[in-house]
């Protein structure tokens, strides 16, 4: 199988969820692709679908600015803290407390 590498997706609010769907399918029936990478911009997150030599893919995240993204494809890791320079993240929100219980009378 010829190897055209690894395609690179930075997701945006607007676009993620077609960046997820139809235009990752499109890519993953590129027979020649072996990596497709979707990145977050609003969080730590990079996202790489590896295929398998039967076809399928596999996903492996990285979450941690400390972790290095690998693309075995084009032979190269980057770290996550080079993906993120100059970004400033947001401070994660507190969960929300889930409502009180009700008592249900009969």
């Amino acid at each position: 199988m010829e190897t055209s590498g690894a395609y690179v997706e930075v997701l945006s609010d607007s676009t993620e969820k077609y960046d997820r769907g139809r235009k990752s399918d499109h890519y993953r029936h590129i027979q020649s692709l072996q990596e497709l990478v979707l990145i977050s911009q609003d969080r730590p997150l990079a996202e790489c679908f590896t295929r398998h030599e039967s076809g399928g893919w596999l996903l492996t995240d990285v979450r941690k600015l400390e972790e290095s993204l690998s693309l075995k494809s084009v032979g190269i890791a980057i770290p996550l803290t080079e993906l993120y320079r100059n970004v400033e993240f947001d401070p994660p929100e507190p969960p929300t407390p889930p409502p009180p219980l009700q008592e249900v009378t009969r």
